[in-house]
Parts: C-alpha cells; sequence; structure tokens
C-alpha cells in the first residue's frame, strides 16, 4: 500500500471510530433520559341522551373513527357526555364540562349541543354533524366560510320541507290539515316551522303548530292533533323526541294518525 492510500485508509478508520463512539455515547444518554409517551388526542362527544337512545349514531362515529385508525383507548381517548332523556337543559353545563378536562376537539350532534360547545368555547375546535340550519341558527357565518372555531354538516337544505309536504300529501290523499311538531327550545325548529309553514301554503294544506318542551309533552300534543281534527302530523325535527321514539310510533298507531317524522326515521302509515 503506497503513503497516499495509507494515509487515506487511516483518516476513515479514524472517522468510523469516532461515529461509532458517538453513536455509543448518544445511546448511553438516551437511556438516562426519561421516557415520555405519545400523548393520546382526546375527544368530547357531546349529544342529546341517553346513550341508549343514539347506539346507532355512537356506534356509527366509532366505526369511522376505526377506519381512518382511531380505536377508543388505544389511539384515542373519548369523553362521553349525553342529557337526561327527553331533555336538553343540562348542554351548557356538560359543555363546560369537556372545555375544563380539557379536550381536544368537540364533536357534537343537535343544534343545542353545537350551540352550548360554541358559547362554552371560542378555542377548542367543534365538529357538529348534523345540525339543522347552521347558518340561519348563527351557528357559522356561512356554509362556505363557516368562520370561528365552528364547522358543520348540515341536516337541511333549501326546498326540503316542500318535498316532506309533497311525500306527505301523496301518501294521505285529499290532505287538507297537518299538525307540526315543533321544539320550542330549539332555534332550528322555528326555522324548519317557517319553512313547512311556506310549503304547505304552497300547496293549499293548512299547517297548525303544536308546541313541545320536552319529551313528556308528547300525549298532550297527540291530544290536540287530534282534537283539531287534522289529517296527518309533521316532526319539526326534534333531537328532543328521539329517546321516545318509540312511544312517538305507537302514538301515531293508537291515534290512526300518518305522518312523517326523523325521530322514527320512517313514515307512519296507517291503513
Amino acid at each position: 500500500m503506497n503513503r497516499l492510500n495509507r494515509r487515506l485508509f487511516l483518516q476513515h478508520v479514524a472517522m468510523l471510530s469516532a461515529s461509532t463512539a458517538g453513536l455509543t455515547l448518544l445511546s448511553s444518554a438516551c437511556g438516562l433520559l426519561p421516557y415520555r409517551p405519545t400523548r393520546v388526542p382526546r375527544i368530547g362527544y357531546l349529544a342529546p341522551g341517553p346513550r341508549e337512545s343514539r347506539t346507532e349514531f355512537v356506534d356509527a362515529f366509532l366505526a369511522g373513527m376505526r377506519d381512518l385508525g382511531y380505536v377508543e383507548g388505544q389511539t384515542i381517548s373519548i369523553d362521553w357526555r349525553f342529557t337526561p332523556a327527553g331533555s336538553d337543559a343540562r348542554f351548557p353545563e356538560l359543555a363546560a364540562d369537556l372545555v375544563r378536562l380539557p379536550v381536544d376537539v368537540i364533536v357534537t350532534s343537535a343544534t343545542l349541543a353545537s350551540r352550548a360547545a360554541r358559547q362554552a368555547t371560542s378555542t377548542i375546535p367543534i365538529v357538529a354533524a348534523g345540525v339543522a340550519w347552521p347558518v340561519e341558527t348563527g351557528l357559522v357565518a356561512s356554509l362556505a366560510r363557516p368562520g370561528g372555531n365552528l364547522t358543520a354538516l348540515s341536516a337541511n337544505a333549501v326546498g326540503l320541507a316542500t318535498k316532506h309536504v309533497e311525500l306527505i300529501r301523496d301518501v294521505v290523499p285529499g290532505l287538507s290539515r297537518a299538525a307540526v311538531l315543533v321544539d320550542t327550545t330549539n332555534p332550528a325548529n322555528d326555522v324548519e316551522w317557517d319553512e313547512i309553514s311556506v310549503a304547505t301554503e304552497q300547496v293549499g294544506v293548512r299547517a297548525d303548530r303544536i308546541d313541545l318542551r320536552l319529551a313528556d309533552d308528547l300525549e298532550a300534543a297527540f291530544d290536540a292533533i287530534v282534537s283539531r281534527r287534522t289529517d296527518a302530523f309533521i316532526d319539526a325535527q326534534n333531537p328532543l323526541l328521539l329517546p321516545v321514539r318509540d312511544r312517538f310510533a305507537a302514538l301515531a298507531q293508537q291515534h290512526q294518525l300518518p305522518g312523517w317524522s326523523p325521530a322514527e326515521t320512517t313514515w307512519c302509515r296507517v291503513s
């Protein structure tokens, strides 16, 4: 080996030795550092309750998260918050509880839950699924540019109320009068009532507004519908009635009243 080659060889050996020593030193130092596990994202879930009444929504949410690689108890943590059956009054309290934890993001279902979450925080991101009239109720500035910390999937579209009225008219030949169930505590229901009123007027059907505040008002509402001799009913998309949807369907059958309700997710056709 000539002098030049021997010099290059010794340089390479020295460099390799230095690198090996450095790696060994770094490895030793890492062993002295405390281990910090990767932080698991924390999600707050806020919806009308009880949870048992929303099984299909919860299962769909969890399935969608799994499709994206997020598994509860493993790669994500979920703090579930549901209101008591038939009452949405505790939404502000439950939303504030999630903010205090705090969570990294809040997932909401229904307009009142979304409004409570937005009032509770202006910094934690809020994903609102299935809210009614998000622009009209002030949840977002516009569908194209929501603004703020909330983004929503709207459950409504212009002209949808007209389609509901047209469909129920087809189901009930000679329809002249329809009762509309409205939750007075939900601002989205007021917007829905306005839409239904316009739609029924366009097809020559009289709309009678029946107000609800609690799920327990359902029996009295059906009594009012019967006393007014209406031909059918329309539910103005009331999440309030989801926990009592079986009772809702039973009352419709009992009074032989056809109608439509998203709480039952079917048309009630009485022969």
